[in-house]
């Protein structure tokens, strides 16, 4: 593994390379476009503090993340804001 300041990367161990989309990447996105652009077969995007973020991250989201895992805390967002209308409707079973 390469770990650097915000990714962690997979390395292969016989030819040093690294794996071109198997990595773990942390980043803060206010308006969304570093998000863009992320495929691969198995992919998870976490938002946390999601009554805060901007609508415009849970659609850059919604374009790639096979799986999402949001945290959240109940303090007061728009009643058209993504976390809001997620919370409302509960659970969701895969």
């Amino acid at each position: 593994m390469l770990i650097t300041h915000r990714d962690i990367r997979k390395v292969n161990q016989q030819t040093g390379t690294l794996h071109d989309i198997s990595y773990c990447r942390g980043m803060v996105s206010e308006h969304g476009e570093g998000l863009a652009g992320h495929h691969a077969a198995y992919t998870l995007g976490v938002i946390d503090e999601a009554s805060g973020c901007s609508p415009v991250v849970w659609d850059m989201f919604g374009g790639w993340a096979k799986h999402l895992l949001v945290f959240g805390n109940p303090n007061e967002c728009p009643l058209t804001h993504p976390f809001r209308a997620a919370v409302a409707k509960g659970d969701i079973m895969a």
